[in-house]
């Protein structure tokens, strides 16, 4: 085939809508084993408004859809969360207070199962799903914030959703507060605040702050999904900080987070090249393999080597690999399939499009950085992106991607894209996914393995300006920063140490506990430990 070629002081609410998603599409081992066995005594430790979770779930495995507005169930899907309501409402599970924040969602969904009442609780429950009113815990601090009771509807949110989604929604809280208030709320700021809460606010205070508009992340289904806010929304909003403010709060972070983690390792031995990576905050939509770090980690590149990027496929067509130069300000040059006829040169190299791969087909750049920087002078940036030009998702299919460092002059060495070890296995639902990038300026990978919701089949219709919040992860919070916080004290040899924190061999005593850059698991239970 031959190839041709996404406010005001109230919250929106589209707004609402993600910080609604955020909360409810973690997925419970329990909901995954009652949509695995189909045996109801699974449910017996849900609560009623988890079904929309069970739904949402059901909705994307069985039908590929991910939007619960649109249900088109068969007849044993809706048997069976029939059977799933009866059986709560019998057990007294009707958190009817939470199900009201999914009210519109609810009534569609009721309607669709054409679901009939068994017991006088359950009769409750649909009358008020279908009513005029609104009794959520939101729809209260709502009516707080309309009336500038803003001190009333900050301990509302806490008590009765918890100190996580109070967080979530303080630049709003605080934008409609006055000095005086600010001030006593950032001082009583909540204690049981987990680690990994305070980590995420330091990078949203700490971090690069946009200046074009607000850019909204959020995982469904172990894939990103972005929204930018449109210029009508960013001009309805007034719920900002200010600069000072921002400074102000994030300064108020760092300090609770260093009380939080202080002497909690013991004697720490940091390798100094740990500065390189980041903290797993969101690695829920990366995928697996050797070498995998944390998004927004950094590896210097060797001078004097030609850099190849790669993919290799089995099992599909045709998979396009491309690059895009972005520069400060998010403008870009694409070099791909469909412009590199007009770019080859001794700065970069394209290996052709590979449309026949179904038993086996593979792409590559390769890239003289200096050469590079030199004749394309204006950009910083360069992002590699791999997309499914057949239409087929990445997890119907073999495909590996990664990178290799080679000698400019030829050493003999074999290119065998299978075989190289700095590479990893791309198995997303989806047709697009971003690989790694480099900065030009201070010649490192940035690692960014993201598998994004899109059935993109050409990479320059897709948007890359939301990736720039991973190229300054480092400068906010490492793990050379995290472990020093943790630490009693740092030590300089790695036989002292009681915790041994590096990226490569060390001699260190037996009993030491190591932690690697790829630790992802240790690194998350030493955020959860530290309460």
């Amino acid at each position: 085939m031959e190839k041709k070629k996404f406010k005001g002081h109230r919250i929106s609410s589209k707004q609402q809508l993600y910080v609604l998603i955020g909360e409810a599409l973690h997925v419970s081992p329990e909901t995954r084993l009652l949509l695995d066995t189909r045996k109801l005594s699974f449910a017996e430790s849900l609560n009623l408004s988890d079904v929309m979770k069970i739904v949402d779930e059901l909705n994307y495995r069985n039908y590929h859809n991910d939007n619960p507005k649109k249900l088109n169930l068969k007849n044993q899907d809706r048997k069976f969360l029939t059977a799933i309501l009866d059986r709560m409402f019998q057990g007294g599970r009707c958190d009817i207070r939470t199900c009201y924040e999914k009210k519109q969602l609810w009534n569609g969904f009721l309607h669709h199962i054409h679901y009939q009442p068994k017991n006088a609780e359950a009769e409750i429950f649909v009358r008020a799903m279908r009513e005029k009113g609104n009794e959520s815990v939101y729809s209260e601090f709502e009516k707080f914030m309309q009336e500038d009771r803003c001190r009333e509807a900050a301990k509302l949110l806490q008590k009765k959703k918890g100190t996580s989604v109070l967080l979530r929604n303080m630049d709003y809280i605080i934008s409609r507060m006055d000095r005086e208030d600010e001030q006593t709320f950032l001082s009583e700021f909540p204690e049981d605040c987990s680690t990994l809460i305070l980590l995420q606010l330091l990078f949203r205070y700490e971090g690069e702050q946009r200046k074009d508009g607000r850019i909204f992340k959020f995982t469904q289904h172990n894939l990103m999904k972005v929204h930018y806010e449109t210029p009508e929304e960013s001009e309805k909003c007034q719920s900002r900080l200010t600069e000072e403010q921002v400074k102000e709060v994030g300064k108020m972070i760092r300090s609770r987070l260093s009380e939080k983690l202080r002497n909690r390792l013991g004697k720490v031995y940091i390798e100094p090249s740990m500065k390189n990576y980041a903290l797993p905050l969101a690695e829920n939509t990366s995928q697996g393999g050797f070498g995998v770090l944390s998004k927004g980690s950094r590896i210097p590149i060797e001078e004097g080597k030609k850099l190849r990027a790669f993919t290799y496929w089995e099992k599909v067509n045709d998979i396009d690999l491309s690059v895009f130069a972005l520069t400060e300000d998010d403008n870009r040059r694409e070099f791909s399939w469909r412009t590199m006829s007009r770019h080859q040169s001794g700065a970069i190299t394209y290996s052709g499009d590979v449309t026949s791969g179904y038993l086996g087909g593979s792409e590559y750049f390769d890239i003289n950085l200096p050469e590079f920087k030199e004749r394309y002078s204006e950009y910083r940036y360069l992002i590699f992106c791999d997309n499914v030009y057949s239409g087929t998702n990445f997890n119907n299919c073999f495909c590996k991607a990664g990178y290799m460092l080679r000698d400019w002059e030829d050493s003999g060495q074999v290119y065998e894209p299978k075989t190289v070890k700095s590479a990893y296995r791309i198995n997303c639902e989806s047709t697009f996914a971003y690989l790694f990038g480099i900065d030009l300026l201070t010649n490192e990978f940035i690692w960014l393995n993201v598998a994004k919701n899109s059935k993109s089949r050409v990479a320059g219709d897709t948007e890359f300006s939301f990736l720039t919040d991973y190229f300054h992860l480092t400068e906010v919070m490492n793990m050379y920063d995290f472990f020093s916080m943790m630490a009693e004290k740092i030590v300089e040899d790695p036989m002292e140490a009681d915790v041994v924190v590096t990226d490569r061999e060390v001699n260190c005593i037996e009993e030491a506990r190591i932690i690697r850059e790829y630790d992802f698991e240790k690194i998350r239970v030493l955020m959860e430990d530290a309460k």
